[in-house]
Order: structure tokens, then C-alpha cells, then sequence
């Protein structure tokens, strides 16, 4: 009889001690109780000092019947803020068998020492009013390992600042303590008289499921797709987590360490049930809610909350097992809907554990009393108990292996279907190579004369490549003798420099420099298109600005643009009405006559640095020369004092309109255009340089810039340094 009970009290402390009210230090150990009744005759200390609790401090001289009375008895006023009880006794041998607990009703706070130890706080002690915390008309219970035949003293520590708020039965203001010995008839009190014999069964479950956990969790560091083992891991560490702390917790005379036993084994079950709906789910291969992440979180968020600082957290424990439990089922016929493989399995093992939770919560709701001689009722109760440990395992196992067998049966088919096709295959290639063998002649021959007939082609093209490549060469050596001498240039503006870099052989951009009557004229040319098209309209516009200024005498840079706008059109027939020819030019003049500078530009502007190093732009007319769209236009001129300008450009978009950028320490320029605004930096940089370091370092800027992109369009700078 007495084994059967030892067996019981051993599963139920790994399953229904978390449903203790509060955080409560139960020090348990059932082997002896003392003798049920009242304790009276207490010795009474007016005074808070810690050493009362010490056998050597003297007795006191003030006894009461009992240390609970009514306000009114008792001139509480004069009684100190922190006060001691203190009896000492001494256990019946008679009670070795006898399943007793010490029943404690207290209105106040109390810290309890047993031969100088203390086993349990109720609320908080303290000798100010802000700091205390109070404990008002609940029985608490304590359990020590008492000997029978051995003394023992019991010693209270006591302070209740709001007595005036705590009244007893009657309605009455009640002070102190009701301290009771009492047989326990309940069935899960009786099973805490047998802790030491179960010590053994409790550490081989927690050896059990501690043994799941590493396994598990070593298949998850090895597969970490598959999420049910970590989740099953962490489950069967809870639950070893239980079974341990509930056998060693009875042992655990140190405060903090049966602290943090009380605490684990109260909380942890509230992770099993956190971990059961997802590690059911994971094993299906089901989807979960996102609300139930939520959900989880958010209660036991709220069962940690009120754990600590609130008495009553049942509540939300039993709103947790509940959601847990609902969501299981539903996870459960999710997957029996579905006709997933191996629900059953689980979904047996599952309804077991599940079945026995609510019976557990049954008993606990409604403390069902029962006599641990109902020999009957403790053989069924512990076989309950053990279905409920071993029936997730247990399932799980099974499961595990279910899937093991199908994974093999699946395989093993398929290694007969990879022979039959491996066969099919070799078949397959036999027929291949045989015609690949007749094809392999065949295609030699045409391969021969084929290559025979590429090699002829590529000669032809080599041949009419180079052709037109000596033409192209040869037209840039016309190009080249079109446009002015360098000496020639160099004899009308002695300081200045040009930068002519065709995108082709031949280029669209081309530049013209005379002097005539004393008058010094520069002009630069952007013809549509590059490359021969771009060379054709350059060596026609050459000839017709020179026309212009030497056989008609215009030299007034409007004129000459507004005149060679007219020309271009004529010699291109654009001024007829069927013309569909659009090809023409941006431009811009320059004449120097005495001290000063003439300017117009159609498109093209004119930038300078002033004498004071400011870089300047003169703005041109936003008009083409030439194009069949325009019948006539009328050009800006602008004038400037020569002795105002210390150099001045004209540059068709060359520079501008070239990608690249990858190589500069602009980290936003890469892959973008080089943008006027660049161009104007490397001016203002090199306003003090050389003509000549300036034209190399211009030079060597855009290649860096390009990089290795190809050229976009012809580039053409000219700078002149007037004086």
C-alpha cells in the first residue's frame, strides 16, 4: 500500500505541483509529520532582531495562547512595526505513517524559520509601511522534513502595518497568524508522503527525456529543415526540466535554490503547452495561424506578468492549456482531413496525453478527495499517469519510424525504376552512337565544306572590309586637308591649343580659323551624325563658310550663321517641299576686332574665365543651321571687352554626352554622362596650368572618365587665350 502511494506521489509531483497558487517554497519530504492541532503557547518578542530565531536567545517572558487575535483584544498601537513568535516542539515517533501538513491562515506578512532556516515568506516583511506587501485571509501550507523524536524550533517573523484593513470571519480587525497541524485527506496532499522513494522513478524520467532532447537536437543541427525536432527537443526538455526539480526540490534547504525550482517547475509546463500545437503542426507539415504567434506570445507575456508581481495567475494558465489544447485538436483533424500519413499515429498518442492533462485540471478545479487506501483508485491513477508520460513518445517513435519505412519502401521503388531506366537508357545510347556513327562522316564532309565556303566568305569580306577601310583613311586625309594647318592656326591665335578626337576614322565635328581685314574669326561645327555621313556634312559646311566670308565678305558672326543657315539648305535642297532631308549643324563664331569680342552660337556656347578667374557662359540661340523644318533664323550676337577675357572656349557636346565615370571618386558618377557642368570643374581646376598641361590634362580626364566604354560621339575643344 504504502509503495503504491510512494509510485503515485512521484508522477504527480512532475505534473500537478505548477498548479499551486502563487510562487509558493514548499519544502516537502512526507517520511514524518507532526502531530494534527493548534499550536499554542507562543512565546511573544515586541522587538525585530534576527538573532530570535537562534535557540541560544533568551525566552521570553510574554506568552500567548495562540499569535492570531482580534484587534480589539489586544492594544495593537503599542506593539513594535516587526514582531517574533516562537515555539519550540518535539514530533510523536507515532506520526512516521501519518500523511500531515502544517495549515497556516495569516492576516499580514511572515517569514517562517525552522531551527534558524528559513523554509517560506508569506507577502513581505518590513518596518516601513511603503515596503511591506501583505497576505489577507489565505491558508498556506507548509511541508518540512520533521524526524520524529528530535526537537525542533519554529520561529515567525511578523509585520502588518494595515491591520485595520485585515478582519477576520466575523467582519472583525484580525492580527497575526492561525498555525494548525492538521491530516491531509486530500488525494494529491497524501501523495506528496512519499517523496525519497520516488527520487529513483523521478530521475529516471528526467534521464528519459533528457536523453529525447540531445537526440533530437543533434538531428536538428544536422537537418535544420526539418523544425519538429528542435520543437520536440525543447518539449522533452520541459519536461525533464519538471521531473528533475520535482524530485530534487524536497532536498533543496537553500533558499534561492528552491526558489528557482519552485519557479521552474510552476512555469515550465506552461512551454509544454506553448511547444505541443507547433511540434503536432511541424510533424504534419501544416501552416500555422499567424494569430497564434501572437497569441502564444502575448499569455505568457501575461502568466510571467502576474507569476511575479499578481496572486492569482490561474487564469491565465488555464486560458493558455485551453487555446494549446483546442489548437492540437484542430491541427489533428487538419491532418486526418488532409489523409496525411502517420496522423493517426500521432493523433492517438496525442488524445492520451491530452485525455489524462484534463483529467489532472478535473481533479485539481474540484479537489476530489480519496483516501490513499483506495488501493484501486491509485493502481489506475498511476497507470494513467504513465500512459500520459510515455504516449507522446511513444507515438512520436512510432511516427519516426513509420515515416523511416515509407522513406525506404520509397526509395527501394525508386531504385527499380532508376534500373529499368538506367537499362532503357543503355539501350538508348547503343542506338545513338550507331547513328551517330553513320551521321559523324556525313557531317565531316559538311563540316569540309562548309568551313571551305566560310573560309572563301571571310576573304571576301577581309578584302572589302580593307577596302573601305582605305577609303575611309583616304577621306580622312581630305578631311584633315580641309580643315586649318596647325601653323596657320597657330599664326592667327598664338596662345590656344585644339582637341580633335573623332569618334570613327573620319569625324562629323570639324572647326575653321581665317583672319581677313584686320579681323581674327574662330568657328566650330557639330554636323548631325559621326563617322563618313558626319565627315560628308563637315567638308560641305567647310566650304560653305568659307564662301561666305571670303567671296561674300560677311564677317558679322549673326550674319555669317544666318547666311550659312540659308546656304546649307540650298546645297542640301532642303528648301523644296518634298525634301525629306533634316541634316544639319550646331555652330558658333567668334571674331576679334580691336579690343573686342564678337559672338553668336546656334546651340553651341561660348565659356570664358573673366579677370578675376570667374568662369562665365555666354548663353547661344536655341536653333539649328540648316533642316528643312526652318525657312530663316535670327541669331543672338553678343559683344565682349577682349581686356575682360583671360581665355575662351568653343567645344561642340563631345565631352558632355560621354558615358562612363566607373574610375572616379564620384561614387554616384558611374555609368553616367560626363554632363557640361563636369566639364566646366576641369576647367575652373586647370585655369592656372600651361596650355599645354591643360590640354593634357583635359586629354587624360575624359580617357579616365571612358574607361573602357566606347567613345559616344566626336569631340572637339578649342581654347584661345585672347591677349
Amino acid at each position: 500500500m504504502n509503495y503504491s502511494k510512494g509510485i503515485i506521489a512521484k508522477i504527480v509531483i512532475l505534473f500537478v505541483f505548477f498548479t499551486s497558487n502563487g510562487v509558493s517554497q514548499v519544502i516537502i519530504d512526507s517520511s514524518f509529520y507532526v502531530k494534527p492541532g493548534y499550536l499554542n503557547n507562543w512565546e511573544f518578542f515586541n522587538e525585530d532582531n534576527s538573532r530570535i530565531k537562534d535557540t541560544s536567545y533568551p525566552s521570553s517572558n510574554n506568552y500567548l495562547n495562540s499569535p492570531y487575535f482580534k484587534a480589539d483584544s489586544f492594544d495593537v498601537k503599542k506593539i513594535n512595526n516587526v514582531i517574533w513568535f516562537r515555539k519550540k516542539i518535539r514530533l510523536d515517533t507515532s506520526l512516521k505513517d501519518q500523511a500531515l501538513s502544517l495549515s497556516i491562515e495569516i492576516n499580514g506578512a511572515a517569514d517562517f524559520y525552522i531551527d534558524q532556516k528559513l523554509v517560506n515568506s508569506f507577502g513581505t516583511v518590513s518596518d516601513k509601511e511603503d515596503n511591506e506587501e501583505l497576505v489577507s485571509s489565505r491558508i498556506q501550507r507548509i511541508f518540512y522534513p520533521f524526524v520524529p523524536g528530535k526537537y525542533y524550533l519554529i520561529a515567525i517573523r511578523y509585520s502588518n502595518h494595515h491591520f485595520e484593513e485585515s478582519f477576520d470571519d466575523r467582519g472583525k480587525n484580525a492580527f497575526g497568524l492561525k498555525i494548525k497541524l492538521e491530516e491531509s485527506n486530500n488525494l494529491f496532499d497524501e501523495l506528496f508522503s512519499s517523496t525519497l522513494s520516488s527520487f529513483a522513478f523521478g530521475i529516471i524520467i528526467s534521464v528519459f527525456f533528457f536523453s529525447l532532447c540531445f537526440v533530437h537536437f543533434v538531428i536538428f543541427l544536422y537537418y535544420k529543415e526539418e523544425k519538429a525536432n528542435l520543437y520536440y527537443a525543447f518539449f522533452c526538455l520541459t519536461a525533464a526540466t519538471i521531473a528533475g526539480a520535482s524530485v530534487v526540490r524536497p532536498f533543496a534547504y537553500y533558499d534561492n535554490i528552491a526558489n528557482a525550482l519552485s519557479i521552474s517547475i510552476a512555469l515550465a509546463p506552461a512551454l509544454i503547452f506553448t511547444l505541443l500545437p507547433y511540434m503536432i503542426r511541424s510533424f504534419f507539415k501544416l501552416n500555422f495561424p499567424k494569430w497564434y504567434y501572437s497569441f502564444t506570445a502575448l499569455f505568457v507575456c501575461v502568466i510571467l506578468f502576474m507569476f511575479f508581481f499578481m496572486p492569482f495567475w490561474g487564469g491565465a494558465y488555464f486560458v493558455l492549456v485551453a487555446a494549446s489544447v483546442i489548437e492540437t485538436i484542430r491541427s489533428i483533424i487538419i491532418a486526418i482531413k488532409r489523409k496525411i500519413k502517420g496522423v493517426k499515429i500521432i493523433s492517438i498518442g496525442t488524445s492520451f496525453f491530452l485525455i489524462f492533462i484534463i483529467v489532472i485540471l478535473f481533479f485539481i478545479v474540484f479537489q476530489i478527495n480519496a483516501k490513499t487506501s483506495n488501493y484501486e483508485l491509485g493502481l489506475a491513477f498511476l497507470f494513467l499517469i504513465l500512459l500520459c508520460i510515455f504516449s507522446i513518445p511513444i507515438s512520436i517513435t512510432i511516427f519516426l519510424s513509420y515515416q523511416i519505412s515509407l522513406t525506404n519502401r520509397s526509395l527501394s521503388q525508386k531504385l527499380v525504376e532508376v534500373e529499368e531506366l538506367s537499362i532503357q537508357t543503355i539501350e538508348q545510347e547503343k542506338e545513338k552512337q550507331k547513328i551517330l556513327l553513320n551521321q559523324k562522316s556525313m557531317l565531316e564532309e559538311q563540316v569540309l565544306a562548309r568551313t571551305q565556303e566560310i573560309t572563301e566568305q571571310k576573304k571576301i569580306i577581309e578584302e572589302k572590309n580593307k577596302d573601305i577601310i582605305d577609303s575611309i583613311n583616304y577621306a580622312k586625309r581630305i578631311q584633315t586637308a580641309i580643315l586649318p594647318d596647325m601653323n596657320f592656326f597657330k599664326s592667327v591665335f598664338k596662345d590656344s591649343f585644339v582637341i580633335y578626337h573623332p569618334r570613327d576614322i573620319v569625324s562629323g565635328d570639324f572647326y575653321y580659323v581665317t583672319e581677313i581685314n584686320n579681323l581674327k574669326i574662330l568657328f566650330i561645327a557639330d554636323c548631325t551624325g559621326h563617322g563618313v555621313p558626319g565627315a560628308l556634312m563637315s567638308m560641305v559646311g567647310s566650304n560653305l563658310i568659307h564662301k561666305i566670308i571670303h567671296e561674300n565678305k560677311i564677317v558679322e558672326p549673326k550674319e555669317i550663321l544666318q547666311t550659312l543657315h540659308v546656304e546649307l539648305r540650298q546645297a542640301l535642297k532642303q528648301n523644296q517641299n518634298d525634301s525629306q532631308n533634316r541634316d544639319g549643324m550646331d555652330a558658333a563664331i567668334v571674331v576679334l576686332k580691336g579690343d573686342e569680342l564678337f559672338y553668336a552660337g546656334a546651340n553651341r556656347s561660348l565659356l570664358y574665365f573673366n579677370k578675376v578667374n570667374e568662369l562665365c557662359e555666354v548663353k547661344p540661340t536655341k536653333t539649328p543651321i540648316g533642316g528643312s523644318h526652318i525657312m530663316t533664323i535670327d541669331i543672338a550676337q553678343s559683344v565682349l571687352n577682349i581686356k575682360d577675357i583671360k581665355e575662351f572656349y568653343l567645344f561642340s557636346d563631345g565631352f558632355a554626352d560621354q558615358f562612363g565615370g566607373v574610375g572616379s571618386n564620384d561614387k554616384y558618377a558611374a555609368g553616367k554622362k560626363l554632363m557640361i557642368s563636369r566639364f566646366k570643374n576641369w576647367l575652373a581646376e586647370t585655369l592656372n596650368y600651361t596650355l599645354e598641361d591643360k590640354e593634357k590634362f583635359l586629354i587624360t580626364e575624359f580617357k579616365k572618365w571612358k574607361g573602357d566604354l566606347e567613345q559616344v560621339d566626336d569631340v572637339c575643344v578649342i581654347c584661345v587665350r585672347p591677349n
